[in-house]
């Protein structure tokens, strides 16, 4: 099926999916980390994205280039250099890059690099741009960027389809230059029951890395950590943030947010959670539920847990049960002293 920027790929069952994280630019040209004192969150998104792709019979690998560029002590060119040894030696059906805004300028280099490599090896694989970016500019994905389109929304089901080898354009919320010109793309399908999605298998990426023990997360002692989420969107709408337009409000269960914990702990080792949410308190039926579980299964003996939350969203009952359940650490948003930049950002 032909595709935008002389790309294509063939509709076949068991699908080559290499999904790409791409490099923090803060850690270009450093030689050496302080690893005793870093913090550094795992592509949580893109290890559900691959976990779901093998289930479903796709050979789905991960190129995580944060973690390659700290082991190549900050060297660019080493990074690209192994995306393109990936690409030569997987030849991928489709090479997906999730990213934030912030990444914009690196994976400008990494598509470039990329169509280099289709070009020299005369390998033809789409190009498909994810995450928040992507949502909220898809645009600038494929008249910038490169790609041969952009994915609006959650991407669960539409990867699964393209993998299957559906028409990208028949894919619900994914976007090319032409259908841009026609208005703007419907966001992709929703899962609605987020425990029917399987638990992100962390053994796809170096982990050991991620949970590294630090002082970034506690402070007085060295503490490690992995990272999960009670649930998507979120129930403010802050003009600074891009929650909402990823996604609508949904949440796990308390019941599935604990097995993934107990399911984290027997296949990695991890005693230590952070859950990314932007305020776990977005629901707190949840959040006392599952406190409730940790304490009546006497888990706060085995794990600690870490939040973001929301001031208005506390009280001194509910903190003095998240302690005694294992939470050791909350992160509060203070995004100004001014009431007035407040209410422009409508923080509520």
């Amino acid at each position: 099926m032909a595709m935008s920027g002389q790309s294509s790929y063939q509709a076949r069952s068991g699908a080559r999916v290499l999904l790409v994280q791409p490099w923090n630019f803060h850690d270009e040209n450093i030689a050496t980390h302080q690893h005793d004192h870093a913090w550094r969150n795992g592509p949580y998104n893109i290890i559900l994205l691959a976990t779901l792709l093998r289930q479903a019979g796709h050979d789905a690998r991960i190129l995580d280039l944060t973690r390659r560029l700290i082991g190549h002590a900050g060297n660019v060119a080493a990074c690209l250099d192994d995306l393109d040894t990936a690409i030569t030696t997987f030849r991928p059906d489709i090479l997906a890059v999730s990213f934030f805004s912030i990444h914009f300028i690196e994976v400008g280099k990494l598509v470039v690099r990329a169509r280099q490599t289709m070009d020299r090896i005369a390998h033809r694989m789409m190009r498909v741009a994810g995450g928040i970016h992507a949502t909220v500019s898809p645009e600038s994905c494929v008249t910038k960027l490169g790609f041969d389109c952009a994915f609006v929304g959650e991407g669960e089901t539409g990867i699964l389809e393209l993998a299957s080898g559906k028409s990208p354009l028949s894919v619900r919320g994914m976007a090319n230059r032409t259908s841009l010109k026609l208005g703007a793309p419907v966001k992709g399908v929703q899962i609605a029951d987020l425990d029917s999605l399987p638990f992100p298998d962390w053994t796809l990426v170096d982990h050991n890395f991620y949970a590294h023990p630090s002082y970034a997360r506690l402070g007085f002692q060295r503490t490690g950590s992995l990272d999960l989420v009670m649930g998507r969107g979120c129930v403010y709408d802050c003009s600074f943030c891009a929650y909402q337009a990823l996604s609508a409000v949904r949440f796990y269960s308390a019941e599935y947010l604990i097995e993934q914990m107990l399911y984290m702990h027997s296949a990695v080792g991890v005693t230590g959670f952070y859950f990314t949410d932007s305020t776990i308190g977005n629901n707190r039926k949840v959040l006392r539920e599952m406190c409730e579980i940790i304490l009546r299964r006497g888990l706060e003996r085995r794990f600690i847990w870490l939040a973001n939350i929301r001031p208005n969203q506390v009280s001194e009952e509910q903190l003095e049960l998240m302690w005694r359940a294992g939470c050791r650490y909350l992160l509060y948003g203070f995004e100004s002293n001014s009431q007035r930049m407040l209410d422009r950002m409508n923080k509520k």
